[in-house]
């Protein structure tokens, strides 16, 4: 399936979508370290559980969404309480202009 024709927003969002598009980012090279994309998207999420905000930064939307789905893959899960904040993040990107194809 081609990145634009995902529907990665929204209730219909589907989880395999959303982590073919999260994959098409690679935060850990873009930032040069694993650690340093860890950094910026727990320091994101933080913000977010605690003032209920988030970036204007569309680069640090996606090393979010990466890191998510680099997570929710590590553990095995499939998201379900963490799909609303998920959804969130994509909503944020894509008002801001990401683009549905990185």
């Amino acid at each position: 399936m081609d990145n634009n024709q995902l529907d990665i927003t929204g209730k219909n969002a589907d989880w395999d979508g959303i982590q073919k598009y999260a994959l098409s980012f690679n935060a850990y090279e873009y930032w040069n370290e694993t650690s340093k994309a860890a950094k910026i998207a727990n320091q994101q999420r933080k913000k977010y559980h605690e003032e209920d905000t988030l970036t204007n930064d569309v680069t640090k939307l996606k090393t979010c969404l990466f890191i998510e789905q680099r997570r929710h893959h590590h553990y095995g899960w499939t998201p379900s309480d963490d799909m609303n904040d998920i959804n969130n993040l994509i909503d944020k990107g894509l008002m801001l202009g990401m683009n549905r194809k990185n």
